[in-house]
């Protein structure tokens, strides 16, 4: 048997949870290394958010 994985960090947390909710298609490619955690912060909490209706 391999060894168990290690956990995420916060920051690698943030990353996950950005990449589920889809922010590659909303951000720059490299989102990854130049975004603060306040900023994907931010991204979750807007892509977190039931769509508007017109």
């Amino acid at each position: 048997m391999g060894m168990p994985c290690e956990p995420l960090s916060p920051r690698e947390e943030l990353i996950s949870e950005c990449e589920g909710l889809g922010l590659d298609a909303h951000a720059p490619k490299d989102w990854r290394d130049t975004f603060s955690d306040a900023e994907l912060q931010a991204a979750i909490a807007r892509l977190d958010q039931p769509p508007q209706e017109a």
